[in-house]
């Protein structure tokens, strides 16, 4: 997305994230594969939507959670 997009990217130890031009961290592009049924799907998406919480990159730095040999 960096490339094809333009979008800017952010180093997080050994990975990186992708910064929505608009929402920046608060966004993040995900392509899902699933043999779920439909209706359980639809409901996990439901309950996702109630209540957001996206992970504080900094504070897991902080707390040595992410450090340059692994991922989150």
């Amino acid at each position: 997305l960096t490339t094809m997009l333009g979008y800017e990217g952010e180093k997080i130890g050994c990975c990186g994230i992708v910064l929505h031009p608009l929402w920046e961290k608060a966004a993040y592009p995900v392509t899902a594969f699933t043999l779920a049924p439909y209706e359980v799907l639809k409901e996990a998406i439901a309950e996702v939507g109630k209540c957001p919480q996206l992970p504080d990159v900094e504070d897991l730095i902080a707390k040595d959670l992410v450090d340059g040999d692994s991922c989150m």
